[in-house]
């Protein structure tokens, strides 16, 4: 083999190693920027969506009661007690819509941290205060799992405060 044969046959496949390593790197940075892009999207969903389930005003009710509130309202519908009717009502109609946006976080539709930033305490303090009626409304066959996914992200919430050394309210 002669000095210029050897310097074509390095040639070819200099340029095509280099076209490989370009292509690889072209397409570890497409996944990259994918994914940064993807998780820039969560957060945002997670800001419209929180936004718009706290623009409710049954949510905006909810979010306004405290647990001795609620305690004295399953107290009293325990006791089939006519008058709370329209609020029991109310109650029953917000805590689905904090489940399905916990369904959303629970899927990771929605970012935890985000909704962390944005309301982690008072997402658990609405959690803390809703505990006796959502242990009522799981009484009966079937219904053992109502609101646990509200539940499970109010345990996610509670260990990234933990793990960020964020307060968490306390049950009263």
């Amino acid at each position: 083999m002669n000095c210029e044969t050897i310097m074509v046959f390095l040639q070819e496949y200099i340029f095509d190693g280099l076209a490989i390593i370009i292509s690889i790197a072209a397409l570890v940075f497409s996944i990259l920027q994918f994914s940064c892009e993807r998780a820039r999207n969560r957060k945002e969903a997670t800001i419209h969506a929180f936004d718009a389930l706290e623009d409710n005003d049954l949510i905006i009710h909810l979010f306004a009661l405290t647990k001795q509130n609620v305690d004295d309202l399953v107290n009293r519908q325990k006791s089939h007690d006519k008058r709370i009717e329209d609020v029991w009502n109310e109650l029953k109609k917000a805590l689905p819509l904090i489940e399905h946006f916990a369904v959303g976080v629970n899927s990771k539709i929605y970012d935890v941290e985000t909704l962390n930033s944005m309301a982690g305490n008072k997402i658990i303090t609405t959690y803390y205060a809703c505990e006796e009626l959502i242990k009522y409304k799981r009484t009966g066959d079937g219904n053992e799992n109502n609101y646990s996914e509200f539940e499970k992200m109010v345990n996610s919430l509670i260990s990234i405060r933990k793990k960020h050394k964020q307060s968490i309210p306390q049950k009263n």
